[in-house]
């Protein structure tokens, strides 16, 4: 076995320990396998840096920067409120109104595909409304069975 494959495997497998064991946040696991990929010699540093360009991955990275900012200034807490108001304390209608298929946004792994595949946003929206809608119905019918309050 060449010594590359060698370092190689060492390093998915210090990966997989650090996600299972849960000691370090995911994103910071990533990015130290990427520098240990680049510092070894195993990926040239175009390469290593080559991903932060694409624009489902901005996208992505955009969303979470996002969605920090819009829960550390209580922005999320004062629009949800609402929401749970009307919900009356019942986290079937939440969950609900959270399983969306309807847009690329909703998932990173619908960014991912929607370039190389060449799909539009509207494709999301033909197969995610009626998906989202059986999705919701399943949910406020399943989860009051499955956890009563």
């Amino acid at each position: 076995m060449p010594f590359s494959v060698l370092i190689l495997l060492l390093i998915v497998a210090a990966a997989v320990i650090f996600f299972v064991g849960g000691w370090l946040r995911v994103d910071l696991v990533g990015l130290l396998v990427l520098s240990a990929l680049a510092l070894t010699g195993l990926v040239s540093s175009r390469e290593a840096l080559a991903g932060f360009s694409s624009p489902a991955v901005v996208t992505v990275w955009s969303m979470f920067i996002l969605s920090a900012g819009l829960t550390r200034t209580g922005i999320a807490h004062r629009l949800g409120q609402p929401l749970q108001r009307f919900a009356k304390g019942s986290e079937a209608v939440l969950v609900a109104g959270s399983a969306s298929f309807a847009s690329p946004l909703s998932h990173p792994a619908h960014l991912l595909v929607m370039g190389p595949g060449g799909y539009r946003f509207t494709d999301y929206l033909k197969i995610g409304v009626p998906v989202t809608i059986i999705a919701m119905l399943v949910a406020v019918w399943l989860l009051p069975i499955l956890f009563p309050p």
